[in-house]
This record gives structure tokens, C-alpha cells and sequence, in this order.
């Protein structure tokens, strides 16, 4: 079972912050590029979710809670399922700036 935070059970039962998003009103499409897609092919289909994420004014608690509840799909506060386990992984829950892919990957 997950363990959420108070920030991740506040998400869940309020969903307040998921209101004031910038992606609100944006084709789910966009926030959940084809799975069959790697490499350059996969990023350039993620760029456009990221893009409308970078100047959100929830960025933070939408990572925070994709994070805390893991959410195996999709771009959530700029982040893919990948960056997203890496977070987890560190302990770096919440990076305030955007995640810029690195080369080569």
C-alpha cells in the first residue's frame, strides 16, 4: 500500500489546486503521449505538456502528488513516469524548476 503525504491526501480529497491548473481545459491528449513512442520521437511528443507545465502555478503540488501517488502515466507537473521514479528514488520529492531532459537520453 502507498503511503501519501498530507499534501497527497489534501490533493485527493480537495483537488483545489488541480482548478487553478494551466493545463485545465487542454486535451488530455497531450498530457499522455502515445506509450509506443522511444527515444527523440517520445520527447518531441512530451515537449507540448511539458511546455504548458514550466509556467504553472501549480507545478509544485501537481509533482508533489504524482510522485506521492506514483502515477504510472502521463506528464504531471513536467514530469514523465520515469522522472517521476527517479524523484522517488532520490528522495528529491519536489524540484522547484522544471526537468530538463539530459542529452542522450
Amino acid at each position: 500500500m502507498r503511503s501519501f503525504t498530507p499534501e497527497t491526501r489534501s490533493a485527493f480529497s480537495d483537488g483545489g489546486w488541480q482548478l487553478r491548473g494551466s493545463c485545465r481545459g487542454a486535451s488530455t491528449d497531450m498530457f499522455y503521449p502515445p506509450e509506443n513512442t522511444r527515444g527523440n520521437a517520445r520527447r518531441l511528443n512530451e515537449r507540448p505538456a511539458k511546455q504548458v507545465c514550466e509556467s504553472c502555478p501549480v507545478l509544485v503540488p501537481c509533482r508533489r502528488y504524482a510522485v506521492d501517488a506514483q502515477e504510472p502515466h502521463g506528464i504531471w507537473g513536467g514530469t514523465t513516469p520515469e522522472e517521476r521514479a527517479e524523484l522517488l528514488r532520490s528522495g528529491s520529492i519536489v524540484r522547484l524548476a522544471p526537468i530538463r531532459p539530459s542529452h542522450g537520453r
